[in-house]
């Protein structure tokens, strides 16, 4: 599935549909590592704002990064029973249907002819070690990755 997103305030955004307040406050630890994750809600931290080229992809195994990838994140992210998983920024987005159940959430980010694009690729499996599989000069994560943010 290949989407357009309207990027504001440098985030895009993937949460369970049905959480009330689903996006993440940030904390100068989260800007340095280049996401805020909690259960049922992570954000990924972009370029620039505007329009993002977003690829969602479903896969057994986990993705291998393609050469362009300038910002890799993986992250757990369990789906919800019904499957409804939104993928959105503050004013832009769009919801999908997932399977189920406990997953690996990879976000690559690259630029590609002047344009930004996010790749978002879910595995199903149960043990995720949350990771910054590639990072470039905006990023500093820490040792230990911050893994608790709270709702804004």
């Amino acid at each position: 599935m290949e989407k357009r997103v309207d990027v504001s305030y440098t985030q895009l955004c993937v949460f369970r549909a049905d959480l009330d307040e689903p996006f993440n406050d940030w904390e100068p630890t989260h800007v340095a590592q280049g996401f805020a994750w909690r259960e049922g809600s992570v954000s990924f931290r972009t370029f620039e704002n505007g329009g993002h080229r977003v690829v969602v992809r479903e896969q057994d195994d986990p993705p291998s990064l393609a050469s362009e990838t300038v910002r890799a994140i993986v992250v757990p992210f369990d789906v919800p029973e019904e499957g409804r998983v939104e993928v959105a920024s503050i004013a832009d987005g769009f919801e999908l249907v997932l399977p189920a159940g406990p997953h690996a959430l990879t976000c690559e980010i690259g630029e590609r002819k002047g344009a930004s694009w996010c790749r978002l690729t879910f595995v199903r499996t149960e043990h995720v070690e949350p990771a910054v599989l590639r990072c470039d000069d905006l990023l500093a994560p820490p040792e230990e990755l911050l893994m608790r943010a709270t709702s804004a």
